[in-house]
């Protein structure tokens, strides 16, 4: 409304106040609709009804005089005709015609302290209402604002619930306008309806009532742990663990992308990816920077991968690079919400398809069951089942060894029988093996790192490491016996 935060700004001329006042109603409503908070009872299934048409009500307003600096008089948080104005609006006669005001007491915070002081309620006339009204009551509210120790009638509240709650068959209503925390476990234990709304204007009472005859759904969380309900904020604001976090491929600016632009991803493209959203214990998006993990898992090479993020407005984003051939798996989680999510990649030069595997509602809670559901299949004519063939590590490094220790045989048998030497044998034989092995070795390093994508043509093929290994170790015997009679 003020463009810039100065005193002239802020200052309006009283011609154009009567265009400007009640602006702020309809936010105020607003935030009393979202923000009503039931405490009590947790369970729908222990909701009391709402008031009936001919129930006997006795309301409690805890007024909390605040003096203006002036000094000339004290205005009220909470009034008491505010409350019952707003009551009778509502349901009186000129709204629903459910609530009778001559079956309505009204009484502020102070009589009904005073009215717990007394040991002989009928000493004083006022008291005397109050216990007779609270005898023939069904429904007994207290609108409240919250405890002050400099404030003795603020207490009134918890005093009623210690010495007269378990004395009445009346419901216990507590409508709560200040912090939700100053009554205790055993305080609640014995309230059947507990509402909090935390700021005492006539939009928060309106929603309170609204609440109390169930016209309004309540549907907020109160944002502060409350110990008497075991409620800790920290742990509700974590990700609900039984969600699961799905995967989407989106473009750079994080929008969605078409089926045909996916068909276009090839491998050493940058493929981005974003969460759904992730709700927290109450059931909202997640506070920004809550940590996300995402996982890449190359499933041929044993290789593993994470990603950090954080979260902003509930979701999460990675950029993953295609840069190698075969299968990558990507999972993401974040704390406690497990990875059920699986996105499956099978890249090749050509192309890269994707699928999604997602658990089964019922396999979210046991052993999950995936069901998959191809995302992109960029050709038809690729072979199914779609995986790329990677050789027996087992088989290579046999046949490696085999070569070797052929090579240490033929060594062995021509130092011993065409040279004559036993010792000459020896030599020639751990030479062969050496050189054999030594082969086999740099052979595997560079299909490894070097020529890390032709590792998948030698499936099928893995006695090339034995004849590479057999090669390595002639070509040292070679030398060797060359050296050897070159010295004689």
């Amino acid at each position: 409304m003020n463009p810039e935060f100065t005193l002239s700004s802020a200052l309006r001329d009283a011609d154009v106040l009567p265009g400007i006042l009640g602006q702020g109603a309809t936010v105020n409503a607003q935030i009393a609709v979202n923000g009503i908070t039931r405490l009590a009872p947790l369970s729908d299934d222990l909701l009391p009804p709402a008031p009936q048409d001919d129930a006997n009500m006795v309301i409690f307003v805890q007024e909390r005089r605040v003096d203006l600096p002036s000094g000339d008089f004290a205005l009220a948080q909470l009034p008491r005709e505010l409350v019952s104005q707003t009551l009778m609006r509502l349901y009186g006669s000129e709204g629903t015609g459910q609530v009778d005001p001559e079956r309505v007491a009204i009484y502020s915070f102070e009589e009904l302290w005073r009215f717990l002081q007394l040991e002989d309620p009928t000493a004083e006339a006022t008291a005397a209402e109050i216990s007779s009204n609270l005898q023939q009551a069904q429904w007994v509210v207290f609108a409240t604002t919250g405890f002050n120790r400099l404030e003795p009638e603020s207490t009134a509240l918890k005093l009623f619930l210690e010495q007269r709650a378990a004395l009445l068959e009346s419901r216990l209503v507590v409508l709560n306008f200040g912090p939700p925390y100053d009554l205790d476990s055993t305080d609640v234990s014995k309230i059947d309806l507990y509402y909090t709304l935390y700021f005492p204007s006539e939009m928060f009472v309106q929603a309170a009532f609204q609440a109390l005859f169930r016209d309004l759904p309540t549907s907020g969380a109160s944002p502060v742990s409350i110990p008497a309900l075991n409620y800790a904020l920290a742990s509700l604001v974590l990700p609900e663990p039984n969600q699961v976090i799905a995967l989407n491929v989106v473009d750079s600016q994080g929008q969605e992308m078409a089926t045909e632009e996916i068909r276009d991803i090839r491998k050493d493209d940058v493929i981005y990816l974003r969460t759904s959203v992730i709700y927290d214990g109450n059931g909202n998006p997640v506070p920004d920077k809550t940590p996300v993990q995402f996982t890449l898992t190359y499933p041929q090479e044993d290789r593993t991968r994470t990603i950090a993020a954080e979260t902003k407005d509930g979701v999460a984003f990675a950029s993953v690079t295609l840069d190698r051939v075969g299968q990558l798996d990507i999972t993401v989680e974040s704390k406690p919400a497990p990875p059920l999510f699986h996105l499956q990649l099978t890249i090749r030069e050509e192309s890269v398809i994707m699928i999604s595997i997602t658990p089964t509602p019922e396999a979210s809670y046991g052993e999950p069951t995936p069901t998959t559901e191809p995302v992109v299949v960029v050709n038809k004519f690729l072979p199914e089942p779609l995986r790329v063939p990677a050789p027996q590590r087992g088989f290579l490094l046999a046949w490696g060894i085999m070569g070797g220790l052929l090579c240490a045989a033929t060594g062995f048998w021509w130092g011993r029988e065409r040279v004559g030497s036993l010792l000459m044998g020896l030599r020639l034989g751990l030479w062969g093996i050496v050189g054999g092995l030594s082969a086999y070795v740099l052979f595997a390093a560079m299909h490894r790192w070097a020529w890390d994508e032709s590792i998948y043509t030698l499936a099928g093929h893995e006695f090339v490491a034995g004849v590479v290994a057999l090669i390595g170790g002639i070509a040292a015997l070679l030398v060797v016996r060359g050296f050897t009679h070159w010295r004689e």
